[in-house]
């Protein structure tokens, strides 16, 4: 079910042409969520997001992860930092979304989805720079 959910989520972010969040503004929930990056299994630990909302004690698959969360426009950003130079990191840019009642009455199921830039020193190529995530969180 959750692999329907995420695909969904995945649909709804191209049908807005990630300009605009499907949540009002809302600020990121902290925990380990279940993501699919390009097909990997990965957990995202979002430890917090300071008032300025920069992102804190944050991994993505076991990487240091920089960045930002935007809770008006529920707009995330960060760096996946790779195990080597600067050409095995990854750009990733993604929105949250929040699907009430799921999966039952008293739950909401928080969705990330977006796209990652992958560059030649973590598979990437000139002709498939792009690829695509989603994270959930039920809280």
């Amino acid at each position: 079910m959750r692999s329907r959910t995420i695909t969904l989520a995945v649909m709804a972010l191209c049908a807005v042409g990630l300009a605009a969040s499907a949540v009002d503004a809302a600020p990121l929930p902290t925990g380990t969520w279940g993501c699919s990056a390009n097909g990997f299994a990965v957990n995202f630990v979002i430890g917090g997001v300071s008032p300025a909302g920069v992102l804190t004690s944050t991994s993505f698959g076991g990487s240091t992860v920089f960045g930002g969360y935007d809770s008006n426009t529920n707009r995330i950003t960060f760096i996946r930092q790779g195990p080597g130079d600067r050409s095995t990191d990854q750009t990733y840019v993604g929105y949250m979304f929040a699907i009430a009642n799921t999966p039952t009455p008293t739950q909401t199921e928080f969705i990330l989805a977006g796209h990652f830039i992958a560059f030649p020193g973590t598979g990437g190529t000139a002709a498939r720079p792009e690829y695509g995530w989603a994270c959930a969180l039920v809280q």
